[in-house]
């Protein structure tokens, strides 16, 4: 049987890679590598572009961001300028109420102390004059030309002392009383219970 040559083996491997490593001169293998240059070529744009639009989106982030930190501020500001002047035109309202009811209780105050003071000075006054004033036997004669009108005490009316007329009828009145003290002690006598 026959041996294999060894000599001969060795020979032929060493022709078969010499013709392997030639088979890089083929157009096929050449245009591979240019088809893996262009390819690592698209690959890196690829990356860029990737890389691009990651900062182009955090720029756009940190942009709305802003804008939407400035309206909120922008809002802030407006609001607080409203709440300053809804605040301005509530103490405005509340001091216009205060001063209202301060002056409501002014003028009942005012109306309250003058009414006790022309009550007190009725009351002083008629203290006073209550013994010294001479009361006429009084008559509405308006007819009468010849006498001189005098005022009545607290009335309106003008009153001739010459005469005794009644009011209502010109009739005399016999027993008029002469001062306040004489018709208060009158008016005693006739509401005195019996």
């Amino acid at each position: 049987m026959d041996q294999p040559d060894f000599n001969q083996v060795a020979s032929d491997l060493h022709s078969l890679a010499e013709q392997v490593t030639r088979c890089a001169n083929l157009p096929i293998i050449n245009e591979g590598r240019r088809f893996m240059e262009a390819l690592q070529v698209v690959a890196d744009g690829l990356t860029l572009l990737h890389q691009n639009a990651q900062a182009s989106e955090a720029r756009a982030t940190a942009n709305s961001q802003a804008v939407i930190a400035n309206a909120q501020a922008s809002l802030a500001t407006q609001m607080q300028a409203m709440e300053g002047r809804l605040t301005a035109r509530i103490d405005a309202l509340d001091r216009k109420i205060i001063t209202a009811d301060k002056n409501l209780l002014a003028r009942i105050q005012n109306s309250v102390t003058i009414a006790e003071k022309n009550l007190l000075a009725r009351l002083q006054n008629s203290g006073i004059i209550h013994e010294t004033v001479q009361l006429f036997r009084m008559g509405l004669a308006p007819w009468a030309s010849s006498r001189t009108p005098t005022s009545a005490y607290s009335s309106g009316h003008r009153f001739y002392p010459e005469g005794e007329d009644s009011l209502a009828t010109g009739a005399a009145i016999g027993d008029f009383p002469n001062t306040l003290l004489d018709l208060d002690v009158m008016t005693e006598h006739r509401c005195a219970p019996k």
